[in-house]
């Protein structure tokens, strides 16, 4: 079937990027947390948590836990370093509150607890994958919960390949779908 129209309004979605870590799938929702609204915050009100991710929604989500409960201290694990994907503002007023503590360069290796989430493990971030338990990136935190922010893959599979798309797989639209040649 051929249907012609002027536009196409394409409801792709996304699959959010999951933690990679040894015991995570079994936290998920029960201290992993894929968004940090007024309620996970609330939930973890009096406890140390983690947020990994080094973009604006990380860095937005790192601002939210640490002003709404100030008496707790709030881990931003960071693959690489604070800044190139995250806007110099929120860098900033990260690094300008006392009650966050940024570690750039580590990764989550594991996740303990027995009922619900305690702690996890770090180890230093290495890009080809091979890398060890590094006490020095910061080895054991005791956190109740960890809200991750590390992206998305476009939900784009299911169309055909002569639909324009980025590098990264995402649908292209307007001008940049029309300078890619896809279109005709």
């Amino acid at each position: 079937m051929t249907l012609h129209a002027r536009t196409v309004l394409i409801a792709a979605g996304v699959r959010w990027r999951r933690l990679e870590a040894v015991g995570a799938e079994r936290f998920e929702s029960q201290g992993i947390h894929y968004a940090c609204t007024s309620v996970e915050a609330m939930l973890y009100d009096k406890s140390d948590v983690a947020v990994v991710g080094a973009g604006n929604s990380a860095g937005q989500a790192v601002m939210y836990v640490a002003q709404c409960c100030p008496n707790r201290t709030v881990h931003l694990l960071v693959r690489r370093r604070l800044g190139p994907g995250m806007s110099d503002y929120l860098v900033g007023r990260i690094r300008a509150t006392p009650n966050i503590k940024v570690h750039e360069g580590v990764q989550i290796a594991e996740v303990h607890g027995e009922r619900r989430l305690e702690s996890i493990t770090l180890k230093a971030f290495n890009p080809d994958g091979d890398a060890e338990k590094d006490e020095t990136s910061g080895g054991r935190l005791s956190v109740a919960a960890v809200f991750v922010f590390i992206g998305a893959e476009p939900g784009c599979s299911w169309l055909p390949p002569k639909i324009a798309r980025d590098k990264l797989g995402y649908i292209l639209t307007g001008v940049d779908a029309l300078r890619s040649g896809a279109c005709r």
